[in-house]
């Protein structure tokens, strides 16, 4: 029988191998990173920690069979079509103006761009129709094997999961962060582009699963 160091083990690993997946939550941080820092970014991982941390209670509690009708995933996928295409329409209207920002200007003014991150990271996460499948598949399964442990076993499996977004994440907006340092204003403005259009372009893709999750079928 798995005990809770195996939980926490392999729940790091399966977490590493979906989070070392580029998709939405990776371009949204790395856009927040390329904007504002690693900070930025960091906070986009929290908001899909707060998301995920709110799932695993409602899969706890037994919501697991609601998360695979057709209707509800393409209504998630519709709404992450909408929230990306607006992510990644604001990631290209301000290449076309922003400046480098001075490291010290970027941590002073941090404070202005606290809610928008966490926010980002919230939208990333629950418009990923993938994301809500993984859990209602895989995820519930660690749930209930987490359960034999009553409220220990679920922190422990939920630790072990998150940890792995963290150590990603906090990788590339470090990265991404570091590396806005050196590159010029125009290169920086064409990275900010290039992530805008992947943004747009997985919006595109959303809405296109949307109509063929409301048609009934599922990935």
């Amino acid at each position: 029988m798995m005990g809770l160091l195996g939980i926490a083990t392999t729940a790091f690993l399966v977490g590493l191998s979906g989070a070392m997946t580029p998709g939405p939550l990776t371009l949204v941080t790395m856009t927040r990173a390329a904007r504002h820092g690693m900070k930025a970014g960091m906070m986009v991982c929290l908001g899909h920690g707060i998301t995920e941390a709110v799932l695993v209670v409602l899969l706890g509690l037994g919501a697991a069979t609601i998360l695979t009708r057709s209707w509800l995933v393409a209504v998630v996928s519709a709404a992450g079509a909408v929230a990306l295409a607006w992510m990644g329409f604001s990631v290209l209207n301000e290449a076309r103006r922003v400046e480098l920002v001075e490291a010290n200007g970027t941590e002073n003014g941090f404070s202005r761009y606290a809610a928008g991150p966490v926010a980002a990271g919230i939208a990333a996460t629950l418009g990923n129709p993938y994301w809500l499948v993984w859990w209602a598949t895989v995820g519930v399964s660690y749930v209930v094997l987490a359960e034999r442990f009553g409220a220990a076993g679920l922190t422990t499996f939920f630790g072990g999961h998150f940890m792995a977004d963290v150590i990603t994440l906090g990788v590339v907006s470090w990265l991404i962060a570091r590396g806005r340092s050196f590159v010029a204003g125009d290169w920086y403005r064409r990275i900010l582009v290039v992530l805008g259009l992947f943004l747009v372009g997985l919006a595109i893709y959303f809405g296109f699963s949307a109509w063929h999750f409301w048609q009934g079928g599922l990935p």
